[in-house]
């Protein structure tokens, strides 16, 4: 049962003096190699790219994200003694904010590429349940992507990285996107909701969700979709989880429109400052991010689909070796039987889960698939010590 929603898009905050410092070593960085197109293998985790890179000739795990700097473990960082250029005050996609240390990595080699005097941001990737299952040293980003093109390949599992776009294979009818970069190299640009236009939109290939926006775009509709509504925590960011009591809201959007690309009736996530699209939109298509010409170049593979919302109604956190429900959708089977966030979830469809630690958590529920969709699911919850059993529905919401 895929439910957790893991978004690692960062901003920076411009409060702080030493930003000056902060933007001087995101923006440093060569490629060693002037002609170069090599193809690299990824594997999908959580509907994530993760890959290796080489530092210091040790291959480690890096997630593909380009919506977030650069970013080291701590563990590496300590490994490999680099020494902090500037400090900076930095806010997750979640509201978390962290005062992060940035390096700079001297090489970092992918296939036969080497990417000279890059800048990383150091922090903890183990500080959510979340992104401990992704078992990562680090995040491949950006600001070291933008000095070259980067074509992935989500059908094949390969990445292509070429200092050309003529190396690569594109057809006549490839839709292209424009976007403007930040000072990091983050991919921004511009959806158009059926006429309501959310700009600074982040190309977010750490995002494993589909077309988010904010409440305010959706305030803008003057309530003439129907929505359906979450209450509670929907995500991890890469400094933590939502600890905030959140809605999200779910609606049809009539058309969409990305560039020259035209969607009919799809569903877009509104919730308090979101602006992504995520994975779930860009493997439907073979995309090609070329940072020279500032263009996403498209080439559809198959029809991008989320016209239809169904669910059981939950979706579970973990906490403390414990499983909880952390959000409910309203007009589910499980709100409609007094489900309430805060529940400890003790069996779901006869797996039991009242003794569930990270590496349960991680491949049970993460990586897992939990039930067979479409049939109902039984849950036995723990409510002020009493053990109260559910029938949950999947039902269709929108």
């Amino acid at each position: 049962m895929k439910t957790i929603a893991i978004f690692l898009t960062s901003t920076f905050l411009f409060a702080s003096c030493s930003i000056f410092k902060t933007i001087k070593v995101i923006k440093q960085g060569e490629i060693e190699q002037k002609q170069f197109k090599v193809q690299i293998p990824f594997e999908d985790r959580a509907g994530l790219i993760v890959l290796k890179v080489k530092i210091n000739e040790i291959e480690h795990d890096f997630l593909f994200d380009t919506g977030a700097p650069t970013v080291l473990s701590e563990n590496l960082f300590k490994k490999l003694n680099l020494k902090v250029k500037a400090v900076q005050k930095t806010t997750d996609s979640q509201g978390n904010t962290s005062q992060l240390g940035f390096v700079e990595v001297d090489k970092i080699s992918i296939g036969k590429i080497n990417f000279l005097n890059i800048g990383a941001a150091v922090t903890d990737l183990n500080q959510t349940p979340e992104m401990s299952c992704m078992k990562i040293d680090g995040i491949l980003s950006a600001n070291l992507m933008r000095k070259g093109i980067w074509q992935i390949d989500y059908d094949k599992k390969i990445i292509t990285i070429t200092n050309s776009k003529d190396s690569l294979l594109i057809p006549e009818n490839a839709n292209i996107i424009k976007f403007s970069p930040d000072l990091a190299g983050i991919p921004l640009t511009e959806v158009n909701y059926n006429g309501t236009i959310d700009k600074n939109v982040t190309i977010d290939l750490g995002s494993n969700g589909d077309f988010s926006s904010s409440i305010k775009v959706f305030n803008k509709f003057n309530n003439k979709y129907v929505p359906i509504y979450r209450f509670g925590a929907k995500a991890s960011g890469a400094f933590g989880s939502s600890s905030a009591i959140d809605t999200t809201i779910y609606a049809i959007i009539p058309e969409i429109k990305l560039g020259d690309i035209a969607l009919s009736n799809q569903i877009v996530e509104f919730q308090k400052n979101a602006k992504t699209i995520g994975t779930e939109f860009f493997k439907n298509y073979r995309v090609i991010i070329n940072w020279f010409d500032n263009e996403l170049i498209m080439v559809k593979n198959k029809d991008y689909n989320y016209s239809t919302l169904k669910s059981y109604g939950i979706s579970p956190i973990f906490k403390e070796n414990k499983i909880f429900v952390g959000s409910i959708y309203m007009n589910s089977s499980a709100s409609d039987q007094g489900i309430k966030l805060g529940d400890q979830i003790l069996e779901m469809d006869g797996k039991d889960f009242r003794n569930c630690n990270n590496d349960c958590w991680c491949h049970e529920i993460i990586e897992g698939d939990n039930v067979k969709e479409s049939q109902p699911m039984s849950v036995i919850i723990l409510r002020d010590n009493q053990e109260l059993k559910f029938q949950l529905k999947f039902n269709k919401l929108l």
